[in-house]
């Protein structure tokens, strides 16, 4: 896993959204504060993992014209010690019940790199019932920079 995350040549973090799937897209705040760009993609769950402590987690940011009808945000944060896996349950749930209602989810942190990455990851890791090596390829062909925290790396 190292070796493939390490071994392409460093890039900036992607600008837009990723399309890991059919009902799953990766990206960054930015992308995450563009409603007409989410509605473009006909996203209908956001999961944001770069959520703070002094936010509401449970108050959605988007208005309900936007098609935007589910919303969770973690308060994960980006750095190696951090337990990403505590909230790997929840997020799980929360992105099998955009693919079961037919919807799409946008899962995204600050750049769409290692939060979002490792929630992810572990999604992919269950739902598809694939190896992390595997998952990881698959990540890294779609989204050059992903996953550069080693702690995530280490928890999946």
């Amino acid at each position: 896993m190292k070796v493939i995350l390490d071994g392409y040549p460093q890039h900036s973090p992607p600008i837009h959204p990723t399309k890991l799937t059919d009902q799953l897209y990766i990206g960054n705040q930015d992308n995450a504060d563009d409603v007409i760009l989410l509605q473009g993609l006909e996203i209908t769950h956001v999961l944001n993992c770069a959520g703070t402590r002094n936010f509401d987690l449970t108050r959605s940011p988007y208005p309900l014209s936007s098609g935007i009808t589910n919303f969770l945000m973690i308060p994960a944060q980006d750095y190696d010690e951090f337990d990403i896996m505590q909230f790997f349950e929840d997020a799980i749930g929360f992105l099998d019940s955009a693919t079961l209602s037919g919807g799409r989810a946008f899962v995204h942190c600050s750049i769409g790199v290692n939060r979002s990455g490792a929630i992810v990851a572990a999604y992919m890791m269950i739902s598809q019932k694939k190896r992390l090596l595997d998952v990881i390829v698959e990540l890294k062909a779609k989204r050059l920079l992903i996953l550069c925290n080693m702690g995530f790396r280490k928890q999946l």
